[in-house]
């Protein structure tokens, strides 16, 4: 039986629409959202609230890179005011931290995790223009002290925020701080620096600030404490290779720790 012409092109119609829906289905098949083969990100850039120009930043850029180079991921250290960085870590901004101490996450941060192994370690150090007698605690201050603080240092924020019997002064760095304790414009300025783990005493000494032309005294104290790496949560997966590879790094340095200058 004879088809008819129209009825033969109905046919071919259908024949074509058939075949160009099964195109677009396997597009649309092979365009849906799958888990990247390789979850590893090309770069890395961690925030430091260190100066770049500093000893301390090229000793601590020196260990991310070897970390880093080992787990061929690119890497930057991004130096930031310690202020600034409290607030862009806030957002998440940041692939991670160099250093913080266990304190960042009790603002309750949900963007970060730390790392197990802290690269360096160390106390309280408190700065006046004349020699410091001996205390044992932030609580010992003579009442009324003016004391600057680093804004930013949480660490140090927490131990301070209880005091009712010292005048806080926030400053926006520690050059700034050092000048406005030049300036008799404060009494102590507070921070934290490096110390060996075996160091426990006091320990009383001169210090002359680079570009401010009078000495300070400076006194190294207690609340003895790690500075961690952290990481944010959307490299969660990194979280061990890190661990591992920081901890293979740090063996290279006298008690697995960072030699960071005392004062940059």
């Amino acid at each position: 039986m004879e088809i008819r012409p129209s009825i033969r092109r109905a046919i071919t119609l259908l024949r074509t629409g058939a075949a160009l829906a099964i195109l677009v289905i396997s597009a649309a098949a092979s365009g849906s959202p799958q888990e990247p083969a390789d979850t590893t990100p090309a770069r890395l850039v961690f925030s430091c609230p260190i100066p770049a120009s500093s000893e301390s930043a090229l000793v601590i850029t020196s260990l991310y890179q070897a970390v880093f180079d080992k787990l061929h991921i690119e890497f930057k250290l991004l130096p930031v005011p310690t202020l600034r960085e409290s607030v862009e870590l806030e957002k998440g901004t940041y692939d991670g931290s160099c250093g913080r101490t266990e304190s960042f996450l009790l603002n309750n941060n949900p963007h970060y995790v730390r790392l197990a192994h802290p690269i360096t370690y160390f106390s309280l150090t408190f700065f006046s223009t004349r020699p410091i007698s001996s205390f044992h605690r932030i609580s010992d201050l003579p009442p009324g002290s003016r004391v600057l603080y680093t804004t930013g240092s949480l660490a140090i924020e927490n131990q301070l925020r209880a005091m009712e019997q010292v005048e806080l002064i926030p400053a926006k760095s520690t050059e700034s701080a050092f000048r406005m304790l030049a300036a008799d414009r404060a009494d102590f300025f507070i921070t934290g620096h490096r110390r060996p783990r075996s160091h426990q005493d006091e320990e009383l000494a001169r210090y002359r600030h680079p570009g401010i032309h009078r000495d300070f005294y400076s006194l190294f104290k207690w609340n003895y404490q790690g500075l961690y790496p952290y990481l944010h949560k959307r490299h969660l997966h990194l979280k061990p290779a890190l661990e591992a590879e920081l901890e293979r790094q740090l063996q290279h340095y006298p008690d697995g720790q960072l030699g960071l200058p005392e004062h940059d």
